[in-house]
């Protein structure tokens, strides 16, 4: 039996998402054509809807990163945290000036008063850490009009463990993703709030047959998109039950650890986080070789984001909140899903402090 603790890369599809196929394009103008783009429409309408902004404002896209990339490409200065995904991190006009505490939470409410002023500047924050889970509330986001700022959040982690219906009457823009929340691949979003739609700062990063009005070149994927808006608003719907679930998976986990008489850390666990996500330090032992050995026991777990090509290098969030370089080297990700049992994670979480044991 093969055990999936690594539902942050990705999570276990719902079932009887999207269209059976797509066969056509919606860009075309006949009647195939047009089934498809109404579909297409009636998907972004219900997205609109959800986040009470015009239809308009919702972009799809690819992945989350596309739309990362579409946000922060369209201005020449972005700031954000040290604790970003590597979609806003690595690209070269981010501004790494936002604080984080020692806890992994960005403490943006206390920068805020330095963004008065006439020039207007642009923000993009993560709303759920993929390594550590830490949620960033964005009701500390200002509406005070002295602060003269547009802020973009990452909610590509959010959509089973937060609240996100009333984020646009704060930040200006949030990245969604399907296949974190129970959607099919190949389906993402940006969304706007009416006021930043209007502003029209974005600039397009693919050029092409003008789709995603003027923002995203290139047919789009039906099936999916239509996929993913079912699976996130099923998972806003749901998410006080998956919570919960998550909450007694977390204490298992713990329990089982604390019994287990290992040296270890759970990281950024003190501060409001999903209990879904789990950085576990385990001091000495080598994260690699032991994501190796449970590989080989059907174990599947992560070395913090697997977002990077499966590259394991030390962690900007871990680094900015002061932890040593070799926490990275020593911290596995343990993330448990919408559909993960509770017998799934004692038996994981069990084979991991068997195998730690073996290394040390």
């Amino acid at each position: 039996m093969e055990i999936y603790l690594d539902n942050a890369a990705s999570a276990r599809p719902l079932e009887n998402l999207g269209l059976e196929t797509q066969f056509g394009n919606p860009n075309s103008t006949h009647k195939i054509g047009r089934r498809l783009k109404s579909k297409l429409e009636e998907a972004r309408e219900k997205l609109a809807t959800y986040f009470s902004t015009n239809p308009h404002g919702v972009i799809f896209t690819a992945t989350a990163t596309e739309a990362n990339n579409l946000y922060v490409n369209s201005f020449d200065e972005v700031y954000c945290s040290h604790s970003e995904h590597s979609s806003v991190f690595n690209l070269p006009n981010t501004k790494k000036a936002i604080a984080m505490s020692s806890l992994g939470e960005i403490k943006f409410d206390a920068q805020q008063k330095e963004f008065q002023g006439t020039e207007l500047k642009f923000v993009s924050l993560i709303q759920t850490n993929n390594e550590t889970g830490v949620f960033f509330d964005y009701k500390q986001l200002s509406v005070d009009p002295e602060v003269n700022t547009i802020v973009h959040l990452d909610c590509a982690q959010s959509a089973n463990w937060y609240d996100l219906k009333d984020v646009l009457q704060y930040a200006d823009a949030i990245t969604l993703s399907s296949h974190k929340c129970g959607g099919p691949f190949g389906a993402s979003a940006l969304v706007l709030s009416e006021k930043f739609l209007k502003k029209k700062l974005l600039k397009a990063q693919t050029l092409g047959g003008g789709q995603e009005y003027q923002l995203r070149a290139g047919t789009q994927n039906v099936s999916a998109s239509v996929g993913f808006v079912d699976a996130f608003l099923h998972s806003q719907t749901n998410r006080h039950k998956t919570l919960e679930l998550a909450r007694i998976q977390e204490q298992l986990a713990l329990d089982l650890l604390n019994d287990s008489g290992l040296d270890y850390e759970y990281l950024c666990s003190r501060i409001n986080k999903t209990p879904a996500i789990m950085s576990i330090w385990f001091k000495g032992c080598q994260a690699q070789e032991l994501q190796t050995l449970l590989d080989l026991n059907d174990v599947c777990i992560s070395l913090g984001s697997a977002c990077k090509s499966g590259a394991v290098a030390e962690s900007e969030t871990f680094k900015a909140i002061g932890l040593p370089a070799q926490t990275s080297k020593e911290t596995i990700r343990v993330s448990f899903g919408w559909n993960t049992t509770v017998d799934e994670v004692k038996f994981g979480i069990e084979k991991i402090i068997k195998t730690v044991k073996e290394l040390l």
